[in-house]
């Protein structure tokens, strides 16, 4: 069951960044122009996911999209690494009241997720 868990969260993180990759180089239409005559166009050949209201292609948009699901991605993750591991660091060689501190703090972030 894990397995299969880690599988298909490598999966979907690899299409996530396949798709950033490929972004850079080749989108089929431009995902920011307004096309008022392509306006909800289902899924065909010229536009494989269609379009929205405005008749932007939503397969370009979705290809962009993947960029910035990265970016958010790395930097919270390197943020949360930046101040997590000097503070735990910290809250195990010194323990005592820092230690209590730094487990409040948590305990805080835990319970109030949207922090």
């Amino acid at each position: 069951m894990k397995k299969a868990q880690l599988v298909t969260g490598i999966v979907l993180v690899g299409l996530v960044v396949l798709a950033a990759v490929v972004s850079f180089f080749w989108t089929p239409y431009d995902p920011l122009q307004v096309v008022g005559a392509d306006r909800l166009q289902p899924p065909s050949a010229a536009h494989w996911l269609g379009t929205d209201g405005f008749g932007i292609d939503i397969f370009s948009r979705l290809l962009v999209g993947a960029r910035t699901t990265l970016i958010v991605g790395v930097i919270s993750v390197g943020l949360a690494a930046v101040i997590g591991v000097p503070l735990g660091m910290l809250a195990g060689q010194a323990g005592r009241w820092i230690d209590e501190i730094a487990m409040r703090l948590s305990d805080i972030v835990y319970a109030l997720p949207a922090l």
